[in-house]
C-alpha cells in the first residue's frame, strides 16, 4: 500500500506531457526579418528607424504594447490602431512573397500529429497576421489558437499559455511551449509549463536566455527536436 502511495504521488508530482504549444513568429515562420522590413518602412514615414535596441525589447511582445512603445519613444503623431493599419498592410504584402518556414518546423509538427500529443499555436501577433502565415505555408491541424486578439495582458505575463491550455483542456502542467524569444519563456514559466527556447543567432543569444527566462532546454533549430526527447522532459 505504501509503495501504491509512493507511485501514485510521483505521477502527480511529474505529469506526463500531453500538448505541445507553438510560438508562431520566429519559430514556425521566419517573420522576423518581414516585422523588421515593415516597421522601419513604416517608421520611415515618420522619418525614424528600427534599431537593434527596439527589436530587443519588443521581440515576443504583446503587439499593442510595442506600438505603444514606438510611439512614445520617437514621439509619433499617431494612434495605435492607425499605426497598426499601416504596418499590417505591408506585412501582408511581405507574408505573400517572402515567408518562408523555420528549418524543422514541418517535420516537427507532423512528428506531434501523428504522436497522442495535443497541438496550439500561441501568438503575440493578431489573428489576421496569424491566419495570412497559416494560408500561405498550408500549415492545418491547430484545432487551438491563441492570438493577441484574444488576450488582456501580453508576454511575459502567462495568460496566453493558460487560455491555450484552457482550451486544450489540459493541466498547463502537462504542456511545453517552443518559443523563440525571452518574453515568450518567462510566460511559459509563469504557467507552470515546460518551455523549450530555439534560438536564433540573427536576433538572439543563449545568453538572452537567463533568470526568469531560462527554460529547460536550449536548442537552435526545430530541427535538433524530436517527440522523445519533448518527453524527456517530464521525466
Amino acid at each position: 500500500m505504501v509503495d501504491e502511495e509512493l507511485k501514485l504521488k510521483t505521477e502527480v508530482e511529474k505529469p506526463p506531457i500531453k500538448a505541445v504549444i507553438f510560438d508562431l513568429d520566429g519559430l514556425l515562420v521566419d517573420s522576423e526579418p518581414l516585422w523588421t522590413e515593415a516597421r522601419n518602412k513604416v517608421l520611415g514615414e515618420f522619418g525614424v528607424g528600427y534599431d537593434e535596441e527596439d527589436k530587443r525589447l519588443l521581440m515576443g511582445r504583446d503587439y499593442r504594447v510595442g506600438l505603444e512603445y514606438l510611439i512614445n519613444r520617437y514621439k509619433l503623431v499617431v494612434s495605435v490602431h492607425d499605426l497598426a493599419i499601416k504596418e499590417q498592410k505591408i506585412l501582408e504584402g511581405l507574408f505573400k512573397k517572402k515567408l518562408k518556414l523555420m528549418p524543422g518546423a514541418k517535420e516537427l509538427i507532423n512528428e506531434v500529429d501523428n504522436s497522442e500529443l495535443k497541438k496550439a499555436i500561441a501568438t503575440s501577433s493578431p489573428r489576421s497576421r496569424l491566419e495570412s502565415a497559416l494560408n500561405k505555408l498550408n500549415l492545418k491541424g491547430f484545432s487551438v489558437i491563441v492570438t493577441g486578439d484574444d488576450i488582456v495582458h501580453g508576454k511575459p505575463d502567462p495568460e496566453i499559455f493558460l487560455k491555450a491550455a484552457q482550451k486544450l483542456w489540459v493541466d498547463p502542467a502537462s504542456c511545453l511551449v517552443l518559443e523563440d524569444s525571452p518574453y515568450g519563456i518567462e510566460a511559459a514559466n509563469k504557467a507552470g509549463m515546460k518551455s523549450v527556447a530555439v534560438v536564433d543567432s540573427r536576433f538572439s543569444s543563449i545568453k538572452s536566455f537567463e533568470g526568469v527566462s531560462k527554460p529547460d532546454l536550449i536548442v537552435n533549430s526545430l530541427g535538433h527536436l524530436t517527440v522523445d526527447e519533448l518527453e524527456g522532459l517530464f521525466e
